[in-house]
């Protein structure tokens, strides 16, 4: 009998736990069943093509477990890593196994599925979903990586316990196959505690190179009309449905130097031209990331623009002077309206890399906050600058029901608000289970972000509809308005044209920029 299994492959970089596994995640349970099951074994899982050589010692060692690597899939992305902080889950989160159904029959060839959680969710729930839809018996073995929807009263759900949401299936593999002993597919055991005397898997190479270079030329175009019809019918039915912005260039704007929409563009992008002659806005620094607890240094009161210290939590590194200069940029760079709304600006750092900046905004007070360690590079903080002020403006306390106690919940947004607005119409598509990521596992948010990569820029804009507001309301004050691309990523952008406020904002902030940089910065 044929048995599928479906699993994850990461490069294993742990330091507190046994080595033995240079490779770990779901696949592991593969060499289980290829060493001690009398079936034979098929692994479906990704690899990364850019890790050429390590790929090789991949397939090679798992053809030595009895383990048929056919329907691996190779993806352009590094492998997946785990460490002691968590994971990277790389190629795992591209959706790979519905280009292997090369016709209605392929799956049914294998008499059970055996699926782990720490695969691309969109794969696993489309495995699942056949196994159901054609009565193929089904085992899930799960680390707890994303919640599992109820599933099939027939499937077998093996839970692992103490993983902490993490692919650690190699550390747990005497648990699994206990566990697997109790499962029969077709009344026959599903594996069994004798190691089986096999033949390592030779899946056989071409001997004639015409027939070689037929099948490769057949395959790739096969494979290039299969991601045409995902992704076609994958921007079809996946996120919200796209649609144009729909600007009124003539549209009467509130501002001293330009009266419509068009000529504040205009205007806009003037300024940001010029700019171009003191400052790269766009220049992105190098940044070696560390992993530090978020530590506060400073807190200081805002009156009127000015600071006044009123706690040291611990002694800054280098001249004070030089970071309360970040404040006095913000303070120059939006109007006062906003400015006066910050109480406390905090100064902290977690390391380098990670949090560049935060908002705090409740009903009592407003923080704004930036890690000194991380804005030294003078165009970085500009966009840090502007998009925690594209938090100010779009999450005033007013906006949310008194049932937040002063906090910023999406689900206590008034409607008719910004916010409101601009998740009905950017976010309704993807449910609600996704307007917040931030605290779902690093392989969820990668699996969001790749299963939905037109919508958004950058991985930290999926994080909820704020940081989405926030990416896109800096690529408009920064960039010209892109082309009319059809992509929601770019219509995010788009759509802020719609809003004259939006536009006297954006003219108002790259002329404040111009000023700040033609007066030494």
């Amino acid at each position: 009998m044929n048995i599928l299994v479906a699993g994850g492959t990461y490069k294993n970089q742990k330091t507190r736990i046994d080595k033995q596994f240079s490779m770990v995640g779901g696949h592991v349970i593969a060499r289980l069943l290829g060493r001690y099951s009398e079936h034979d074994i098929h692994l479906h899982t990704n690899l990364s093509s850019e890790e050429q050589t390590l790929m090789k010692n991949l397939r090679e060692s798992l053809r030595k477990d009895f383990i048929s690597t056919e329907y691996i899939e190779k993806v352009p992305a590094p492998f997946g890593i785990l460490t002691d902080d968590g994971i990277e889950a790389f190629s795992n989160v591209f959706e790979s196994a519905r280009l292997h159904r090369r016709n209605d029959k392929f799956f049914r060839d294998f008499g059970a599925f055996i699926l782990t959680t720490d695969i691309n969710e969109r794969d696993f729930r489309y495995l699942r979903s056949y196994a159901h839809n054609n009565n193929i018996p089904l085992i899930i073995i799960t680390a707890g990586e994303y919640r599992l929807a109820p599933s099939h009263p027939d499937d077998v759900i093996i839970p692992l316990e103490e993983t902490d949401g993490l692919p650690l299936y190699h550390m747990q593999l005497h648990e699994i196959h206990k566990a697997l002993l109790e499962v029969k597919v077709d009344q026959r055991p599903l594996i069994t505690n004798r190691l089986q005397n096999k033949d390592p898997v030779d899946e056989g190479t071409f001997k004639k190179p015409a027939k070689l270079l037929t099948q490769l030329v057949i395959f790739a175009t096969g494979l290039a009309l299969a991601i045409f019809l995902i992704m076609s019918l994958f921007e079809w039915f996946s996120g919200p449905e796209s649609q144009e912005a729909d600007i009124d260039w003539q549209q009467t704007v509130d501002h001293p130097d330009c009266s419509t929409v068009e000529e504040c563009t205009a205007l806009g992008d003037a300024y940001l031209e010029a700019l171009g002659e003191y400052i790269d806005i766009s220049q992105e620094p190098y940044v070696f990331f560390e992993n530090r607890p978020r530590r506060t240094y400073h807190d200081y009161a805002v009156d009127d623009g000015n600071l006044e210290l009123i706690e040291e939590v611990r002694e800054l590194p280098g001249e004070v002077e030089d970071y309360l200069r970040y404040y006095d940029e913000f303070e120059a760079l939006f109007p006062d309206a906003y400015t006066d709304q910050i109480d406390i600006f905090r100064l902290f750092s977690d390391g380098e890399g990670n949090t560049l900046a935060y908002v705090d905004i409740s009903e009592e007070e407003t923080i704004l906050a930036m890690d000194f360690r991380d804005n030294t590079h003078k165009a970085a903080r500009y966009r840090t600058h502007i998009h925690e002020f594209a938090h100010i403006y779009s999450l005033p306390a007013e906006d949310f029901t008194d049932g937040c106690a002063g906090t910023t919940e999406l689900d206590c947004l008034k409607e008719d608000t910004l916010m409101h607005d601009y998740i009905n119409r950017f976010w309704d598509g993807y449910g609600g289970e996704w307007l917040e990521n931030r605290y779902k596992s690093q392989a969820e948010r990668d699996a969001f972000f790749a299963n939905n990569i037109t919508d958004f820029h950058v991985p930290y804009q999926a994080v909820n509809p704020k940081e989405d507001y926030a990416v896109a309301f800096t690529m408009f004050v920064t960039r010209e308005i892109p082309e009319e691309t059809g992509l929601l990523r770019d219509t995010k952008v788009r759509a802020m044209y719609e809003d004259p406020e939006h536009v006297a904002l954006r003219t108002e902030i790259l002329d404040n920029l111009l000023t700040l940089e033609r007066a030494g910065g």
